[in-house]
């Protein structure tokens, strides 16, 4: 699951992400990162308009653009709209998921995955991760990956400050 949001992400982070809400429904605040680099500030107000990408570097908010049409190319308007709304929602996801994995031990379900090869769904033990359980569920199922110990290969990056 991981894996697959890294290879979609390419890079790109979204972080200070800010939920808000708008007249036409939720959306969010975020800076925007390539590599480690602060790219600049991107938003979707939740007005039904589209998301609003401020860069400071042109040539970065063109490569953006463009990566966003090369992993949607079934679109012709709005690619870094639907990249950008993915990417924040990959964070979001994470987010929650290594706050579970604290006190659970979790998979990811491989058999559905969303557009992007993303897991869309995952199963936890009500038990807390330990040896024992995890060499149980082995025993049984010797292919589990478990989401625990791919979520420790997410790096938490805070939002740089100004």
């Amino acid at each position: 699951m991981i894996e697959a949001i890294k290879k979609f992400a390419a890079g790109y982070r979204a972080v200070g992400i800010k939920k808000t809400t708008g007249i036409e429904g939720s959306g969010w605040l975020a800076t925007i990162l390539k590599d480690g680099r602060v790219l600049g500030e991107a938003a979707d107000y939740g007005d039904g308009a589209a998301v609003h990408v401020r860069f400071a570097n042109r040539e970065d908010e063109q490569a953006l653009y463009a990566h966003a049409k090369a992993t949607y190319p079934q679109f012709q308007y709005a690619t870094a709209d639907c990249f950008l709304g993915d990417l924040v929602n990959y964070e979001l996801a994470i987010a929650k998921l290594k706050k579970q994995a604290q006190k659970k031990l979790m998979k990811a379900e491989e058999g559905e995955l969303d557009e992007n090869g993303v897991a869309k769904s995952y199963s936890s033990w009500s038990a807390p991760d330990s040896p024992e359980l995890r060499a149980s569920i082995l025993a049984k199922y010797p292919n589990t990956v478990f989401l625990n110990d791919e979520l420790a290969s997410w790096e938490d990056i805070k939002k740089p400050r100004k």
